[in-house]
């Protein structure tokens, strides 16, 4: 049996989720509805607040935009590229600096059968930055990061196109591989690449 919904309980889970800056409904109802829902659904009020952070996300001053993130990653990777420009340039008698390439830490993804997929994209990404079409690698990266924080495994593209950010490209892409194992796109740029 659902716990009994109290108002006190509600404003518990609402400064909660104040404290944890969740982005809530301007509209005092929509804030009640919702946390009495997972209060309700959920019984526990903390569990209730992470539920609303979940559907509401992180007010917008206290993440950075994917885009922000996007073009720091991408301006580190251009200042490391011309350090090992200039390295090479250096003096040809002293002995080059071997750079230990580290592999990147493999990245946080909610249902591990999604991770495939989320690299997949990522490198699709990396790839349209690499050719200077930053707007195909935005929108790559963001079907990525959609793939990688949905809670549910992805086993087909229209699936997959009930995430924010992924459209019907990226769905077919998705169907793509599903089928056959791999993106003919992804692919191309590996060939290209050698």
């Amino acid at each position: 049996m659902p716990p009994k919904v109290k108002k006190s309980h509600i404003k518990e889970i609402l400064r909660l989720a104040e404290s944890k800056h969740v982005r809530l409904p301007t509209d005092e109802a929509g804030r009640l509805v919702a946390a009495a829902r997972y209060y309700k659904e959920l019984g526990d009020k903390e569990k209730a607040a992470d539920a609303l952070l979940k559907q509401f996300g992180v007010k917008k001053d206290f993440v950075k935009d994917e885009q922000e993130l996007a073009r720091d990653k991408l301006q580190k990777e251009e200042a490391e590229l011309e350090d090992e420009k200039e390295d090479a340039d250096g003096d040809q008698e002293q002995p080059k600096k071997k750079r230990a390439k580290q592999e990147p830490a493999a990245a946080h993804v909610t249902v591990e059968k999604n991770r495939p997929l989320t690299e997949l994209f990522r490198e699709l990404a990396k790839y349209e930055f690499e050719e200077e079409n930053r707007q195909k690698g935005f929108a790559y990266q963001k079907v990525g990061t959609a793939i990688a924080e949905c809670d549910f495994e992805v086993t087909s593209g229209k699936e997959a196109m009930t995430l924010k950010g992924v459209g019907k490209s990226s769905g077919s892409k998705i169907d793509e591989y599903l089928t056959t194992g791999k993106i003919a796109k992804i692919e191309e740029a590996r060939r290209s690449r050698e």
